[in-house]
């Protein structure tokens, strides 16, 4: 059974649509925290003096070889410079102290960041997997296999695809009969397709019918936009499953883009028409999975303590805060760290998403974008939460789940 969104959608004046998620995300190959280090070096003995035009070169000379300052210390002029090396012969060596991140030892000794156990719990209840499989015509023509043994093990009652990148063409049904082929029993499709660019985008909902809870209704977008096409319906990013009682909100939310150029946009519209569309369900009860674009806590981050982390997309403050302002006023929980606080110093290293194209899995570099957020008042009723990074061994997005009992 397949339902689809196919409503014709017009672009936002003034919206922009950048490309994949995923190529807009830069990490770096190597930390970037190291510690800071200032060199002066010592000046040689005295000389015969020599012409004004010498003299002004050895200067620049000695001073260009002061490298690596604190970006708060002002660089010493050549006066300076001799001055300090009259004093003494051997070159002074000052430290910049720095405050040690949870993953700065494993990061400047290029260590593998430890991958603690994860505690499943086998007690049932509604289980929801979400995941990011980057385009879904290569997952399975390159891990078909290893998708259908997710739905063999694990046998989620929704399970959430963000960025299918598919089209509504013979292409697309192509990848929806292959994908069709590898389901282990039924499941009820629906698909929501990218209007303003193909091949981009686009999430796709998995119910599976043997499930003791039955939906009532299936819908496309957020409640709240500004439109029938605001830009969820436009870009496909949410699908909504309504049951009796509380409703699974598959969501895709907007990178911020290269250079942040979206970020206003993620921030001041589409996190706000989020959080619209989340109340808007009370007094259901809510289960809110998917790639959410933001690394929460610094310990969701492997390079917290790089320079460029305040401005990249997913982990500037900004997103950061909008993120906690979503749990705040939709009483929402982070079911993971529900079972993995971040207070607890043991439960570091865990992150969904790794860079492929600087090679960060095996070193365990990454950070945590996946989530899966539920209503407050059904903590208690939290049995597991996880996050499944054997079905991305080369990197990228790995799947990411909870069973609440609802």
């Amino acid at each position: 059974f397949v339902s689809v969104m196919a409503e014709v959608a017009v672009p936002e004046a003034g919206a922009t649509a950048l490309g994949s998620d995923a190529e807009t995300r830069k990490e770096p190959v190597g930390n970037q925290g190291d510690s800071l280090e200032d060199s002066v070096p010592s000046q040689p003995a005295a000389a015969t003096p020599a012409p004004k035009k010498a003299a002004k070169a050895k200067a620049a000379r000695s001073s260009s070889r002061v490298t690596d300052l604190d970006e708060d210390t002002p660089a010493a002029t050549p006066k300076s410079s001799a001055r300090k090396a009259s004093q003494s012969s051997a070159p002074k060596r000052r430290k910049v102290s720095k405050e040690p991140h949870a993953y700065t030892q494993y990061n400047e000794e290029k260590q593998a960041i430890p991958r603690p156990a994860l505690k499943r719990c086998q007690e049932p209840g509604f289980k929801f997997i979400a995941w990011n499989v980057g385009g879904l015509k290569p997952l399975l023509a390159k891990n078909g296999p290893l998708f259908k043994q997710l739905l063999e093990q694990e046998k989620p009652d929704v399970l959430g695809l963000s960025e299918h990148k598919l089209t509504e063409n013979k292409a697309g049904e192509t990848t929806i009969e292959t994908l069709k082929s590898l389901l282990p029993e039924p499941y009820h499709m629906h698909i929501a397709y990218s209007k303003e660019k193909k091949g981009y985008s686009g999430v796709l909902v998995l119910v599976r019918e043997a499930s003791e809870k039955k939906p009532v209704d299936v819908h496309f977008g957020l409640v709240g936009a500004p439109s029938p096409h605001g830009p969820a319906d436009v870009e496909g990013r949410v699908i909504t499953v309504e049951y009796e009682d509380f409703v699974v909100v598959k969501a895709y939310v907007p990178n911020s883009g290269d250079s942040l150029g979206r970020l206003a946009h993620r921030i001041g519209d589409w996190d706000s028409q989020l959080r619209a569309h989340i109340k808007s369900w009370a007094p259901k009860k809510v289960l809110l999975g998917g790639d959410l674009n933001v690394a929460h806590f610094g310990i969701d981050i492997w390079n917290m303590d790089a320079p460029h982390i305040k401005k990249s997309p997913g982990t500037t403050l900004e997103e950061r805060e909008s993120f906690g302002k979503l749990l705040e006023e939709c009483d929402l929980y982070d079911t993971f760290r529900a079972q993995y606080p971040a207070e607890d110093s043991g439960n570091v290293g865990f992150f969904s998403y790794w860079s492929i194209r600087a090679g960060n899995k095996p070193l365990n570099r990454g950070l945590r974008l996946d989530y899966v957020l539920a209503s407050g008042d059904c903590k208690q009723k939290l049995r597991d939460a996880f996050l499944l990074e054997e079905y991305a061994p080369a990197g990228d997005h790995c799947p990411v789940g909870a069973v609440v009992c609802l």
